[in-house]
């Protein structure tokens, strides 16, 4: 699975008992920052406003830098680095996604009670 999802770099992927993990660390933390996030939503009513928007955001900008200064070859970031900005941008997209998914049943729930 995790080869369709991510590129599965050695030198960038955790290891447990000498075993590679399927995903890279920045992927296993963008998924684990989506739990987190959702389970965050569980507990918290969160509107979508600007205020969110630009959380969002300011949420990529570390993750982009990241990113785009390993790409071009001006630094080699680490795990530890990877998974910060991994858990930063999983968790603010659990939140978003959480937040369609609580305006999608509001949006839902009005239509059906509108029919009947």
């Amino acid at each position: 699975m995790g080869d369709r999802l991510c590129h599965q770099k050695a030198e960038r992927s955790f290891f447990i008992n000498g075993n590679q993990m399927p995903f890279c660390a920045r992927c296993t933390a963008i998924w684990l920052g989506i739990a987190i996030g959702l389970g965050f939503m569980i507990f918290y009513k969160i509107e979508l406003n600007e205020k969110f928007v630009l959380l969002i955001i300011l949420a990529l900008v570390p993750i982009g830098l990241d990113g785009t200064g390993q790409l071009f070859g001006f630094w080699e970031s680490n795990n530890i680095i990877r998974l910060i900005t991994g858990l930063l941008v999983g968790f603010v997209c659990g939140i978003a996604i959480g937040i369609i998914i609580d305006e999608s049943r509001e949006i839902y729930n009005s239509r059906k009670r509108k029919s009947n």
